[in-house]
C-alpha cells in the first residue's frame, strides 16, 4: 500500500541589515545617471536588454595598459551595480570601489571585476599567475550557486574578446584574448556540464 511521504519542516534564520546611507546615495547616483534606453525590460520572468544584446556608451570603458575595453567584458548583464556609464574606468577606481562597500552580494559582483582587471593587468609571469590564482581561489570559497552563476558568465563572455570587423571577415582578438582563453582553462573544472561543454568547443577551436 501505497504511503505518501511525512512532510518535512525545514527553517532559516536569515539576517537583513539595511544599506549605510553613503550606499543608498550612491545607488541613487548610478540610478539617475544611467540613459533609459540602457534599462533592462523584462521579458516573461527575465529583465533582457533592451536591444537583445547591451552595447558599450563609450562613456565608461575601462583602461587596461595602452587599450581601453568595453566595460561588459568584465561587467555581469544582470549585476549593474555599477555598469555603463557609471562604472569606474581604470583598475585603480575599481580598489577603491570595492574597499568603499561593505560586505554584500553587491561588494562580491564589484570584487569580481575587480579581480578579472587584476589578472588582465598583471604583468606576464609571476603576477599573471598569482592574480589568476587570486581570482579562481575567490571563486572556489563563494557558494555554489554564486560561483556557478560567476563562472556562467566568464565562459558566456569569451565571445567578446574578439572584436567585430566586418561581414564575411573572421573577427579580430583582442591584447586580453590569450589571458581570457587561460583563465577559462583554470576554471574549466568547476563548470557544470553545459558551460563546461561550451568552453571546449571554444578552446578546441583554437587548439
Amino acid at each position: 500500500m501505497f504511503a505518501w511521504p511525512t512532510a518535512i519542516e525545514i527553517s532559516q534564520d536569515i539576517l537583513i541589515k539595511p544599506r549605510p546611507e553613503s550606499e543608498m546615495v550612491l545607488l541613487e547616483k548610478w540610478y539617475k545617471n544611467t540613459p533609459e534606453n540602457l534599462f533592462p525590460i523584462v521579458d516573461g520572468r527575465l529583465k533582457v536588454p533592451r536591444s537583445g544584446d547591451l552595447k558599450p556608451s563609450g562613456r565608461s570603458n575601462i583602461r587596461i595598459g595602452m587599450f581601453r575595453y568595453d566595460p561588459w567584458m568584465f561587467i555581469r548583464l544582470g549585476n549593474r551595480k555599477p555598469s555603463d556609464p557609471n562604472n569606474p574606468t581604470t583598475l585603480e577606481g575599481w580598489r577603491e570601489l570595492e574597499a568603499s562597500l561593505i560586505p554584500s552580494t553587491m561588494r562580491d559582483e564589484v570584487r569580481f571585476v575587480r579581480l578579472q582587471l587584476e589578472y588582465y593587468a598583471a604583468e606576464t609571469g609571476a603576477d599573471t599567475e598569482k592574480a589568476k590564482n587570486e581570482l579562481v581561489d575567490w571563486l572556489r570559497s563563494l557558494p555554489e550557486v554564486q560561483r556557478t552563476i560567476l563562472l556562467t558568465f566568464l565562459v558566456s563572455n569569451m565571445s567578446r574578446f574578439e572584436r567585430f570587423v566586418g561581414l564575411w571577415q573572421p573577427r579580430e582578438r583582442t591584447p586580453l584574448w590569450d589571458k581570457n582563453r587561460e583563465l577559462i582553462r583554470a576554471i574549466y573544472d568547476m563548470l557544470d556540464p553545459g558551460p563546461q561543454e561550451r568552453a571546449r568547443q571554444q578552446l578546441g577551436a583554437i587548439e
